[in-house]
């Protein structure tokens, strides 16, 4: 039998897990900042979902600007929350 394979996103937040429900985790990032990640293993939450995301990032981890710019290859959609917009290219 081989061994599962874990994904690298989930793996991360729940190793830095500040909130977790049905439809998505929030935690610390490994660059610092927090960040909400959709469980489903997929890039196109609805519209529902994603305002359901930004409002336990912003109620959980705080931050002055939310980051929609990011490493789509992990397989999860993901916000981040920053606190200065100086290096971010875009905000929500």
């Amino acid at each position: 039998m081989s061994p599962k394979k874990v994904c690298e996103k989930c793996d991360l937040v729940l190793k830095r897990m500040a909130y977790q429900d049905a439809i998505c985790f929030a935690g610390l990032c490994m660059c610092g900042d927090g960040v909400v990640i959709w469980k489903k293993h997929s890039l196109n939450p609805s519209m529902l979902e994603m305002q359901h995301m930004i409002t336990v990032l912003r109620s959980t981890l705080g931050g002055n600007y939310l980051d929609k710019d990011h490493d789509e290859g992990k397989g999860h959609y993901h916000i981040h929350s920053r606190w200065s917009l100086k290096i971010w290219r875009t905000s929500i």
